[in-house]
């Protein structure tokens, strides 16, 4: 197994917050998937980090799709979508609709502005 670093805890707190996901942490360390998957089981730092990057990270998404849609911004804010629920599943889940994988449902859209502002 690779060695591990707690300094890896802020490469992935840093990674995940600007959205992206543990594939780009992997490439950041220059180590495998399942090195990071590894690390998360052996140490209890880098797991935690893990899910604080992940908050970070749907918070990124959040940021990014409203101000898409109140057009503060330039981009794409289904595209934002998108991302985070390829990326975040777990906060952004799939619900089943009748859109396919690449369309946004705009009830979904509601509902993550909804929650965004229940939580602010």
């Amino acid at each position: 197994m690779t060695k591990y670093d707690p300094s890896y805890c802020d490469v992935a707190i840093k990674v995940l917050s600007e959205g992206k996901g543990l594939t780009s942490i992997a490439a950041e360390l220059e180590v495998t998937r399942k090195t990071i998957y590894n690390w998360m089981e052996a140490h209890t730092e880098f797991a935690e980090a893990i899910e604080i990057g992940k908050v970070k990270g749907a918070d990124y998404y959040y940021r990014h799709f409203l101000k898409g849609m109140s057009q503060d911004i330039e981009g794409n804010p289904h595209f934002a979508l998108y991302m985070a629920k390829l990326i975040h599943k777990d906060e952004f889940g799939e619900h089943k609709t009748e859109t396919t994988t690449n369309q946004i449902n705009i009830m979904d859209a509601k509902a993550i502005i909804d929650r965004f502002k229940d939580e602010s």
